[in-house]
């Protein structure tokens, strides 16, 4: 391979974020109002979008707040969670290498910008990667404008020469359709996906260290 530009989203990518933040978010949020988790609830939520979710959340549980102040209060349990993630294995070596080769650098990711941010200073790797792509809207990682985005601002125009770091199997596709070179990263949050993202990765690797520049 040939990259000289690297998109990384960072749950399930770099980050073991995606049981440890988003999948116990919701129990955190409960337990922070003293409402013990039905056993289901991750399962009744799978089924919900974002918004739908929150009013489930606040009318089974009967909790103290108004829809409007949900998601304040939703993001301020995300970042406690996230002051205790860690860097997938290998990250640091590889992130060290690519910089160290010239390579431009930059975080895609489906969460806000200045939560990545933090995340990736406090484990000091944020001075690796030249800017943060929040994907939302009309920026979602289900088209491919956001990485043809990302690619530009890192001085590319060949999505070939291009790698597109993923754990998520909808974004990888979209990536790989699009023509990008794609590394898929296995991650127990999104297993059972697994063959698709096989499927769709130029590369798919269980860790980082089995990576082939």
């Amino acid at each position: 391979m040939n990259c000289k530009q690297w998109i990384f989203d960072m749950d399930g990518t770099l980050t073991d974020s995606m049981t440890a933040v988003w999948e116990n978010a919701p129990l955190a949020l409960l337990r922070r109002y003293g409402r013990e988790p039905k056993a289901d609830l991750r399962t009744t939520l799978l089924s919900m979008g974002m918004a739908d979710g929150a009013q489930y959340l606040i009318r089974e549980y009967a909790l103290p707040l108004k829809p409007e102040d949900y998601f304040s209060v939703m993001r301020s349990v995300i970042a406690e969670l996230y002051e205790s993630v860690e860097l997938k294995p290998g990250v640091r070596e590889l992130l060290a290498r690519l910089k160290a080769e010239g390579a431009r650098m930059c975080i895609c990711s489906n969460t806000w910008s200045d939560q990545c941010k933090a995340v990736l200073t406090r484990l000091g790797l944020d001075d690796h990667f030249e800017f943060y792509v929040e994907a939302q809207g009309p920026l979602h990682k289900s088209r491919p404008d956001v990485f043809f985005e990302a690619l530009h601002r890192l001085g590319g125009t060949n999505p070939r020469t291009c790698a597109v770091c993923e754990d998520s199997v909808y974004a990888a596709r979209t990536a790989h359709d699009a023509g990008f070179y794609v590394i898929g990263i296995a991650d127990a949050a999104s297993a059972a996906d697994e063959p698709a993202l096989r499927q769709v990765s130029n590369q798919f690797l269980q860790e980082w260290g089995e990576l082939k520049l």
